[in-house]
């Protein structure tokens, strides 16, 4: 479950990443 639940976020910070321009930060 704990897998699972880390999968998840990946793929949620994934889809901020895509649905939000990159910071500077991410940049470099």
């Amino acid at each position: 479950m704990e897998i699972q639940c880390s999968l998840d976020v990946r793929y949620a910070e994934q889809i901020a990443a895509l649905l939000r321009p990159p910071s500077p930060q991410e940049i470099q």
